[in-house]
């Protein structure tokens, strides 16, 4: 009897490994193709792991919006490999959330634009969501970006639109805990413009009391700013949001 247990919780064992390697090696096979595709999509560079200059890339943005009308712009953050499109669809902010470029479903997804986002004016905020995949890709390494190395850097996110490229530095980042729903007592997630000068005080202040690590950039009202949101798991509900200030505007297309 003891004998004929141990050879079935040994089958229940082998059975289960089984079942977890093939949904495993399924996610990051969906994690290749997702890449795979993206890959297709990316404006062309001489050297792996460079950003193009802006003039060369327009054309490749002016083909993805002609593609797909959703298209909002590019962003590049060289060190956590971040290298893809920005989608935004207003009155369907999640509509990108497990659906490819090509509108296609996909466990990645692709980086949405918050709703009261405005990539191209831009907005004061631009807020872009981004799935924390296992597999490293999307928003699965923003957390390196609280290294000292990258919080002191100038210029280390881009985010190019239709309109200009422009470029970013740290603020800093920090750990934000949501409900179920996804609200929580640092809603921000809803700033788009601000309202006065106490409302953008409210914003850097709440963002200040939750943040894990700064670069000591002193960012002023009237400033530009690209926050960037991903699950965490230190806590349930998690959220790890990157925050930086546009500090420069390399190229702006000309006006017709």
């Amino acid at each position: 009897m003891k004998r004929a247990l141990l050879i079935i919780a040994i089958a229940v064992c082998v059975l289960t490994a089984c079942v977890s390697a093939y949904f495993l090696i399924d996610y990051y096979r969906g994690a290749r193709e997702s890449e795979d595709a993206f890959e297709r999509l990316r404006p062309p560079v001489s050297e792996a792991g460079q950003i193009p200059l802006y003039s060369d890339a327009l054309p490749s943005y002016m083909a993805l919006k002609e593609q797909n009308g959703d298209f909002s712009g590019w962003l590049y953050i060289v060190q956590a490999g971040v290298n893809y499109p920005v989608m935004h669809t207003p009155g369907d902010q999640d509509y990108y959330l497990r659906r490819d470029f090509e509108k296609g479903y996909s466990e990645a997804g692709t980086l949405f634009a918050g709703e009261p986002s405005d990539p191209l004016r831009p907005s004061d905020v631009v807020l872009i969501y981004g799935h924390n995949m296992n597999s490293g890709t999307m928003f699965g390494k923003l957390d390196i970006l609280a290294r000292p190395e990258y919080l002191e850097k100038d210029g280390l996110i881009v985010f190019d639109t239709l309109e200009g490229r422009s470029t970013y530095r740290l603020v800093g980042l920090a750990k934000v805990k949501v409900d179920d729903r996804g609200h929580g007592d640092y809603e921000y997630y809803l700033y788009g413009d601000f309202s006065d000068e106490s409302d953008y005080n409210d914003f850097i202040e709440n963002f200040k009391k939750r943040e894990i690590a700064a670069s000591g950039t002193a960012p002023a009202y009237g400033d530009k700013f690209l926050m960037l949101s991903t699950c965490e798991y230190s806590q349930e509900n998690g959220r790890l949001v990157a925050l930086a200030v546009r500090d420069g505007i390399e190229y702006a297309a000309p006006m017709e």
